[in-house]
């Protein structure tokens, strides 16, 4: 059992089945022997790789088991306590059984919680191992298509490395050396200019397949969008500022379900939506930065979406100037500083243009949702002061 893949389903079912098992043994008067073998065999390979992660100088291999350890030893706690609770287990005192129940509960979804968080960081951990292993994979298919083939033909390629930097838990690749052999006495000067292009040329294409998938969500909240304008405009005309509000609450309300919907579609199935653009010897690479891409963006296409109905509520009030001024905001202030910061102090590479995508669509959203609660948007239609701007029947 691979103990550095810390989200396997054989496990989750060990660890729990060690808290099982020890607990009805225990419950039963069977002999306890049967606790040790399966406590040991949820906590010692984990705590082994610990040791050897210290011994090999791997922080990463340490802090993972060590995590997979806690979440181990929380899941044998969290399945005895259900076991000895299903067998009866309370106190003497009647009066004490509601109180017993109380704490039993608290305990079980104090439990659960801690033990779904750091399974979360796993979880992390594994799809950064799966990423890391497919951009390796990616990295070589891109030397290969040139070592063997054309003017390198006597060439071969002895191995491909990559470095990581050492975040967590998401490890980023910061350098990639290709160990090549060559006849004697053979002359190559354009050969690490030639692999450095090839690997590095699958972002642009990456993004633009990511561009044209975002505007398929795009165009959709722009015409919800002008649709919102419209009936804030007509409601605020008619004296009607509660009307026009929940127009755009169920304009937001509206997207948000669809876009829910798009986001998981996109997210789940990224790599044959991403395929689907792009063919030929060099697909694999292109569609896995692509997929990188689709991934970070997909979750905040309802943000994207509820800002254009929010910026659409502005302009239906007549405060253009205010839609303006979130449109410069999402692209100069909440979007390319974090991507220069990524990029200049983090180290990041293009992914940091993703990340800091999303970050705006967020952000963005946030910031103008919170200046539309506040109702300042209508005062350039509803004087202060106007009956309407309280919220009437039908």
């Amino acid at each position: 059992m691979n103990t550095t893949n810390p989200t396997c389903t054989r496990r989750d079912a060990l660890r729990l089945g060690a808290g099982v098992a020890g607990a009805i043994s225990l419950a039963s008067g069977i002999s306890v022997a049967i606790v040790g073998v399966m406590i040991a065999a949820a906590l010692v390979p984990p705590i082994a790789v610990v040791g050897i992660g210290i011994a090999w100088g791997m922080p990463m291999t340490v802090l993972s088991s060590s995590v997979l350890v806690l979440v181990n030893v929380l899941s044998i706690n969290l399945a005895a306590l259900a076991v000895f609770w299903y067998k009866g287990y309370r106190p003497d005192n009647w009066f004490q059984h509601d109180a017993a129940r109380s704490a039993t509960v608290k305990r079980i979804g104090t439990l659960v919680v801690v033990i779904a968080l750091l399974s979360v960081f796993l979880a992390g951990v594994t799809y950064s191992s799966y990423e890391n292993a497919q951009y390796r994979n990616d990295v070589r298919s891109q030397v290969d298509a040139v070592v063997g083939h054309g003017e390198y033909a006597r060439y071969e390629l002895v191995d491909v490395e990559v470095a990581y930097d050492t975040s967590v838990p998401f490890r980023r690749p910061q350098r990639v050396v290709a160990t090549v052999g060559r006849p004697d006495g053979a002359e190559s000067p354009h050969l690490a200019g030639t692999l450095r292009r090839r690997i590095a040329r699958q972002t642009k294409p990456a993004f633009g397949i990511g561009s044209r998938l975002t505007s398929l969500v795009f165009l959709p909240a722009i015409g919800l969008s002008q649709a919102t304008e419209t009936v804030v405009g007509q409601n605020l005309g008619s004296g009607r500022s509660d009307r026009s509000r929940q127009g755009v609450f169920y304009g937001i309300g509206m997207l948000a379900v669809g876009l829910a919907v798009v986001s998981a579609v996109f997210y789940a199935f990224a790599e044959p939506i991403v395929g689907v653009f792009i063919t030929g010897g060099e697909s694999a690479a292109v569609v896995a930065v692509g997929v990188e891409y689709v991934r970070v963006i997909a979750p905040t296409f309802v943000f994207m979406g509820a800002f254009n109905v929010v910026n659409g509520g502005f302009r239906g009030a007549g405060s253009t100037e205010t839609a303006m001024a979130f449109s410069i905001l999402s692209l100069w202030l909440f979007r390319i500083p974090p991507a220069y910061a990524l990029v200049s102090f983090a180290g990041w590479g293009p992914e940091a243009v993703w990340y800091a995508i999303a970050f705006s669509n967020v952000v963005t959203f946030v910031v103008a949702g919170a200046w539309f609660l506040r109702g300042t948007w209508a005062e350039n239609v509803v004087e202060p002061g106007d009956p309407s701007m309280a919220a009437t029947d039908d």
